[in-house]
């Protein structure tokens, strides 16, 4: 009977393997930074064009009808945008989580420009 022999990897594999993960995730909030930030920017631009539009629909004669309210649309806009701020104040909250863990562990060296890993090896 052979004795029990306990097999594990090499730190040096190990490491690698936690590279990949945190730069994986690094990549995750970075795309999920991006995509936020794309719509608040197509919100931004949607609000100013209600509130040009608004401001020619109060020059209007008043037997014009008006279809949309501009003002509960601006307003939509507003809180949107503002829990889109949210959202990304909290995905920025995560990736700095993200690079002191890894600063704590000792896997990489980061650099705080573009939070990508730079290996001390």
């Amino acid at each position: 009977m052979m004795p029990f022999e306990l097999w594990a990897r090499s730190p040096e594999r190990d490491r690698q393997a936690d590279q990949v993960r945190f730069q994986r995730l690094l990549e995750a909030l970075t795309e999920l930074s991006s995509q936020v930030e794309h719509e608040t920017e197509g919100l931004q631009a949607r609000y100013v064009r209600v509130s040009d539009s608004a401001a020619l629909l109060a020059q209007c004669p008043e037997g014009i009808a008006v279809i949309a309210d501009p003002t509960s649309t601006m307003a939509r806009c507003l809180a949107r945008i503002a829990a889109l701020q949210g959202q990304i104040a909290f995905i920025e909250m995560l990736r700095q989580s993200v690079l002191s863990y890894a600063e704590e562990v000792a896997l990489e060296a980061v650099s705080a420009k573009n939070g990508t890993w730079h290996s001390h090896h």
